[in-house]
């Protein structure tokens, strides 16, 4: 009999694997034989009978145990990773800089751009509050993820996995995830509870659709439903953790005819899916750039800082002061502000002239208010409609828009907000599975008892849940598109 493997790791949690295990049940076509974990607490997650009964059917396999006694120890392989890589992974540490990222060499190979993105992407995350760039240990240290996560995915080859789920695409996962992908070794990435195929050489996104679904949807979902969520999610009552501490209502603090730029935790990553056709690296470049040009406008600038930048980790004032510091040198322009927590996002986009983002869910609500943004590296607009949002080919062009004078370029068609609008609710009522675990959002400094408070909540639902959880294996093996909620599975089957 063939034995099939599947690898589940990533980063993937505890109280993850509650729901993605049945549906992996059901999903591979072939019968599996050995799940190969990289982190499990089996006694944990087999407090659900369902998980229990499922886990039976497997040999179930840590991944240490793939390698021989002497490399099962973290460390030792760690050690030995760094001594057969050594010379490349000095190499790398001084080779790959934020310059590098987009150079044209680069972006010329998939592969070798996707571990740049990797070692850059893992040393931006393990960088403090006081610095904006790595420095060569950071790199170091991310070189030698990226080249254990790539050892690993070779051994995990040459053992006949079949099939991979990861919890991240990206920092050092981002390597397993090109390499298994150039090897042809099938993957299924996990984000904002939702699981998606990946493609061979482009990046898929857990909200991604085309317009042929979109126009589906559109079909079957009412428009008084979808302004319905709506209304409630500008009141601070929609799905997203996000949008409700940004909608919350706060005291009035009206910022009329700014130009609004919503910044991104620094320390998450801007590469779930990598645009090489993007004008500026990382969300550093992109925020220097900005302010080395508006420092000259004569216009009135916000600085929105992210509404769960604290429970990432990060102290994104400290940030943004030292990014102002080392771009102004003396004092700060007096049109140029720093906004946190006084006002609630409704207000800002009623009374916005421009809004400016990277990429995300900014982009989406500031079209539902009619505003056509400026966006770096994202096309969840333009999938629906290319003249919904601005995304500049150049630097030139970017600074002429950010500067521009006329407000009625900016301006949406009522039809276009209309499907912003849905757009928003596929993003957060369709596509995100939150709702039906009873689930909460992880973030990356949150304490042991919110996680654990989280796991509790999610067991105590997911029995319930296993015909659900059966017909998502199969829709998702059946159809290339991502997991979706239970009353809106079959809209869109065929």
């Amino acid at each position: 009999m063939k034995l099939n493997k599947i690898y589940i790791g990533g980063g993937l949690t505890s109280d993850q694997l509650l729901w993605i295990i049945p549906i992996l049940e059901s999903f591979y076509k072939y019968k599996i034989t050995h799940l190969i974990f990289e982190n499990l607490e089996i006694k944990k997650i087999q407090k659900s009978l369902m998980i229990k009964n499922i886990l039976k059917k497997y040999i179930i396999v840590n991944k240490n145990e793939i390698f021989p006694i002497y490399f099962q120890n973290n460390i030792i392989r760690y050690i030995y990773v760094l001594i057969y890589y050594f010379p490349l992974i000095i190499f790398l540490s001084i080779y790959v800089t934020q310059k590098k990222i987009l150079n044209i060499n680069i972006k010329k190979s998939w592969f070798v751009s996707q571990i740049f993105h990797s070692i850059w992407d893992t040393s931006l995350s393990m960088c403090s509050d006081n610095q904006i760039k790595p420095n060569f240990f950071i790199k170091l240290l991310a070189c030698l993820k990226c080249a254990h996560s790539y050892f690993l995915a070779k051994k995990l080859k040459k053992i006949g996995i079949n099939y991979v789920i990861l919890g991240h695409s990206v920092y050092n996962y981002r390597t397993m995830l090109a390499y298994f992908r150039k090897e042809n070794i099938p993957v299924i990435s996990q984000a904002a509870y939702n699981l998606h195929k990946q493609k061979k050489y482009k990046d898929t996104h857990w909200s991604e659709i085309s317009i042929h679904d979109f126009i589906k949807f559109k079909k079957k979902i009412h428009i008084s439903k979808i302004n319905h969520y709506f209304g409630n999610r500008i009141i601070g009552k929609g799905s997203y953790l996000d949008s409700i501490n940004a909608f919350k209502k706060k005291s009035a603090n009206f910022y009329m005819n700014y130009n609004i730029i919503f910044l991104h935790v620094f320390k998450d990553s801007p590469f779930n899916v990598i645009d090489r056709q993007r004008i500026f690296v990382d969300y550093f470049d992109w925020i220097k750039s900005t302010l080395e040009n508006i420092k000259y406008s004569k216009e009135n600038w916000l600085l929105r800082l992210h509404p769960s930048h604290e429970r990432w980790g990060e102290d994104q004032r400290k940030i943004i002061n030292k990014l102002i510091k080392n771009t102004f040198k003396v004092c700060v322009p007096n049109n140029i502000f720093i906004e946190e927590k006084q006002s609630s996002n409704i207000d800002l986009f009623k009374n916005a002239k421009k809004i400016i983002t990277f990429n995300g869910t900014v982009e989406v609500e500031a079209a539902c208010f009619g505003i056509k943004p400026i966006v770096i590296s994202s096309d969840f607009l333009k999938r629906i409609d290319k003249s919904m949002v601005f995304k500049p080919n150049n630097k030139e062009n970017y600074f002429k828009l950010i500067n521009a004078k006329n407000k009625n370029i900016f301006k949406l068609k009522p039809k276009q907000v209309e499907n912003a609008k849905l757009l928003l609710f596929l993003r957060e009522e369709v596509f995100y599975l939150k709702k039906e675990f009873d689930g909460n959002e992880i973030y990356r400094s949150d304490t042991n008892k919110i996680k654990t408070a989280n796991f509790n909540k999610i067991l105590k639902k997911i029995d319930k849940k296993k015909n659900y959880l059966k017909k998502l294996g199969v829709y998702l093996a059946k159809y290339n598109r991502q997991t979706m909620r239970q009353k809106y599975i079959d809209y869109i089957n065929g």
